[in-house]
C-alpha cells in the first residue's frame, strides 16, 4: 500500500522560520561581539579620564602653590648626594672690604656671661655682619610758583626732577619716583602682584599706598617707554644674531605669551595672546572653542584684542 505523499517532505514554514532564527542568532552574536567591543573601549576611556582627571587637579593644585613645587613621587632608590659635589668649588660670599665696612665695634668681655666669674687670656675675634637699614618713607614738600610768561603769555610753573605730578589740591599728596620704580621693577621683573607689593611696602618701609596707584603709574611707565621700546625693536630687526626666550601664562584663563629678546645687552619684550572663540555646535549639541574667525568676527576681535593686552599693560595678571 502506498504512504500518502507529503508524510516525509519539509514543512516550508519551518524552514522559513529555522532560516530566520539562524539569522537572528547571528545578528545576535555579533551584536553581543560589538557590546563587548564598547564595553572594552569605555574601560580605557574611564582609565585614561581618571588619569587625566588626575592630572588637572595637580596642575591646579601647583597653581595654587605658593611655594615652589615638591615631588610626590616615591623616592629614587639611589638618590644623589646633597651638597656639592667632590672637587666643586665652594660657592661663597666675598668678604667685604675695609672701605665698605661702616662701623667697628667693639663688645666686651668683662665677666663670664654663664657663672659670671671674671676671665683671663682674652683673645679678639673679628666678625663681619652685612645687613640692611631701616627704610622709613621721607615725606618732602615742594612749594612751586606759578606766573604768566611775558614773551607768549602762557601760564608756567615751576617742577622739581623729583616731582612725579605737577598735580595739587585732592591729587597733591603724591607717590615718589623711587617707591613707583621699585614697584614697576618688583612687578614686571620678578612678577609679584600689585596686592604684594602694596604688603610689602607697609610691613617693610612703612609705606601706606593703593594697588591702582601703581597700576596708574605703570601704564604712564609704558607711555614714557614707548618710544624707547620702538626703538629697541628696530634695532633688534636690523640685528644678524638675536637670543630670544620666551614664557607663557594665563590671562584670564587664556593662553597668553612674553618673549624677551636680547642684543648686544640692549632687551626688547614682546607680547602675545592666543584669543579663541566659543561657539555652539549643532551637531554635537555643545559648546565648542575655536581660533577660527570670520571677516564680521573682525571689529569683536581687535576689541578683545585691546583689552587682553590693557591687561598686560596694567599687569593685571591671575595672581591679583
Amino acid at each position: 500500500m502506498a504512504e500518502p505523499s507529503g508524510v516525509n517532505s519539509p514543512c516550508p514554514r519551518c524552514a522559513i522560520l529555522e532560516r530566520r532564527i539562524a539569522e537572528l542568532e547571528a545578528q545576535l552574536a555579533a551584536r553581543d561581539a560589538r557590546i563587548a567591543k564598547l564595553e572594552a573601549q569605555i574601560a580605557r576611556y574611564e582609565k585614561r579620564i581618571a588619569e587625566l582627571e588626575r592630572l588637572v587637579l595637580e596642575a591646579a593644585r601647583a597653581n595654587k602653590r605658593q611655594a615652589a613645587p615638591f615631588s610626590r613621587n616615591q623616592p629614587k632608590s639611589k638618590p644623589k648626594r646633597p651638597g656639592r659635589s667632590e672637587g666643586h668649588v665652594a660657592a661663597r660670599r666675598a668678604a667685604p672690604i675695609p672701605e665698605q665696612i661702616s662701623q667697628t665695634i667693639d663688645v666686651p668681655l668683662e665677666r663670664c656671661p654663664s657663672c659670671g666669674g671674671p676671665v683671663e687670656d682674652l683673645q679678639t675675634h673679628e666678625q663681619t655682619v652685612t645687613d640692611l637699614p631701616r627704610v622709613e618713607p621721607i615725606t618732602n614738600q615742594y612749594v612751586t610758583h606759578s606766573g604768566y610768561c611775558r614773551r607768549c603769555g602762557k601760564r608756567v610753573r615751576s617742577r622739581h626732577d623729583d616731582q612725579t605730578s605737577p598735580a595739587g589740591g585732592a591729587a597733591g599728596n603724591q607717590i615718589g619716583p623711587n617707591a613707583l620704580t621699585l614697584a614697576a621693577d618688583l612687578k614686571h621683573r620678578l612678577g609679584l602682584s600689585y596686592r604684594k607689593i602694596t604688603d610689602l611696602f607697609r610691613c617693610h618701609f612703612g609705606l601706606t599706598v593703593c594697588g591702582a596707584t601703581l597700576a596708574r603709574a605703570g601704564q604712564r611707565l609704558a607711555r614714557f617707554g614707548a618710544g624707547t621700546y620702538q626703538t629697541l625693536i628696530t634695532v633688534v630687526r636690523a640685528s644678524r644674531v638675536v637670543c630670544a626666550d620666551e614664557t607663557g601664562w594665563r590671562i584670564n584663563a587664556r593662553s597668553a605669551w612674553k618673549e624677551d629678546r636680547e642684543d648686544a645687552g640692549r632687551q626688547t619684550v614682546r607680547f602675545s595672546v592666543k584669543i579663541e572663540k566659543r561657539y555652539f555646535d549643532e551637531a554635537s549639541k555643545e559648546w565648542r572653542n575655536t581660533d577660527y574667525f570670520f571677516a564680521d568676527d573682525l571689529p569683536r576681535l581687535c576689541l578683545v584684542a585691546e583689552r587682553a593686552f590693557e591687561f598686560i599693560v596694567l599687569g593685571e595678571s591671575q595672581d591679583e
